[in-house]
């Protein structure tokens, strides 16, 4: 759909830069997830281990930005219509 438009916009030669940026993307990423599950391992995998200081960094976050996340989406369930309310756009 981006492409299209831009093609219909004269920008052909963006769109083949468009288009051989995301063959390579897709390439590389497809590759990853090959070696990721498709693929044997060839050492035995340990369990890596987490020094403590690193495991309360990740957790002691959590509650705080679990309480933020919901209380943004109840704030966007009450007031969204409101939101996207511009003024500026209506003035007479």
């Amino acid at each position: 759909m981006v492409f299209t438009t831009a093609v219909r916009q004269g920008y052909t030669w963006l769109v083949v830069i468009g288009v051989l940026n995301t063959a390579i993307s897709a390439y590389y990423y497809l590759r990853l997830i090959v070696v990721m599950f498709f693929r044997e391992r060839n050492a035995p995998w340990d369990p890596p281990r987490i020094p403590v200081s690193i495991a309360v960094a990740l957790v002691l976050p959590l509650p705080g930005s679990s309480i933020s996340g919901f209380s943004g989406a109840c704030h966007q369930g009450l007031w969204g219509p409101a939101h996207h309310f511009n003024p500026i756009r209506y003035r007479h």
